[in-house]
């Protein structure tokens, strides 16, 4: 039988995770302008409409979180965008393999650029437009489907994880949602990512 003391302790984390949970709520206006500020400036900068594709489109995010934008292009097209991204002077930081699509081990890529908007950064992904709409599916499956209580246990322990400084452990913790819901796709951590958290 569970003392009451340790009922208590239960219930106080649990309501330090919520409450953690909902102080980086507090943050989705102005993230969300930023937001459509960046997809503004995409729509503007290559004609194309983006999406979220990051943690905070989840409601996953930390407060050290980025904002990740995906768009989609025919193969044709991905170099007249990757063009126009350069010369709006977003920086590139590298090709990344995306999906196996054979047996062969045959897979695809997306280019990812980075820039700035109030000292927040914007990750830019290219995708393939089949990529992009089989990723926003799953991204759809887990806004849908993961509950809040489960939300608030992510961010809490993602946060932990940062604190704690294990640099491997969050990489890899934070992509699990997307293992979860958006199957088929290679997750893994991202060097520049993990250079990253041990720069921080």
């Amino acid at each position: 039988m569970e003392s009451t003391g340790s009922y208590s302790e239960s219930n106080d984390l649990t309501s330090k995770k919520r409450d953690f949970y909902f102080s980086i709520r507090e943050n989705d206006a102005k993230l969300s302008l930023i937001e459509r500020n960046s997809l503004s400036f995409l729509k503007e900068w290559t004609g194309c409409d983006g999406i979220n594709v990051g943690s905070f489109g989840l409601l996953l995010n930390i407060s050290s979180s980025d904002i990740d934008i995906g768009i989609g292009a025919n193969p044709d097209d991905i170099e007249r965008i990757r063009q126009s991204l350069e010369e709006k002077g977003c920086l590139f930081k590298a090709e990344r393999v995306t999906r196996k699509i054979d047996q062969e081990g045959l897979c695809t890529s997306r280019f990812v650029y980075l820039f700035q908007i109030d000292g927040i950064d914007i990750d830019i992904s290219v995708y393939l437009d089949t990529d992009l709409k089989i990723l926003s599916q799953g991204l759809f499956k887990c806004r849908k489907e993961m509950s809040l209580e489960d939300r608030i246990e992510h961010v809490w322990q993602k946060n932990e994880l940062k604190l704690s400084g294990n640099v491997s452990g969050y990489a890899n913790y934070k992509i699990e949602p997307y293992e979860k819901f958006c199957k088929g796709f290679l997750w893994k951590p991202l060097e520049d990512k993990l250079q990253s958290s041990k720069e921080e």
